[in-house]
């Protein structure tokens, strides 16, 4: 009978060893989850200040942008003009071009009709 007592008092001990142990890994699970949480919520808020000093950042750039490209813009759309009237003018050189030479042809033969009529007086 002693016997039996001994071994449930043996295995009472080592379910409470063993309790015992779970229980103290389980809090250092939770310790460890608690501090992994901490970290978490550290680099959440680290992130979220780095993510607004970016956009922040990025609206200064914006807004430092904004008037340099419409001014590109504007010098695009005076640039666009400027081909544009280039190539009228162009054109209008080439027109005039041919009408001055046709005139010129025809100065020629004037020319030479007044030499072959006053040869022929």
């Amino acid at each position: 009978m002693q016997s039996a007592n001994w071994s449930e008092r043996l295995a009472g001990e080592r379910a409470n060893e063993t309790a015992a142990t779970v229980s103290a890994e389980l809090q250092e699970a939770r310790d460890h989850i608690q501090r992994l949480n901490s970290q978490l919520k550290s680099a959440e808020s680290r992130l979220d200040a780095v993510l607004s000093e970016r956009n922040n950042v990025a609206q200064s750039i914006f807004q430092a942008n904004a008037p340099l490209l419409e001014e590109i813009s504007s010098l695009k759309q005076a640039l666009h003009q400027e081909q544009r009237t280039s190539e009228e003018a162009d054109l209008k050189m080439r027109t005039s071009r041919k009408e001055l030479d046709a005139v010129q042809e025809q100065v020629e033969l004037l020319r030479e009709k007044v030499s072959a009529l006053i040869s022929w007086y």
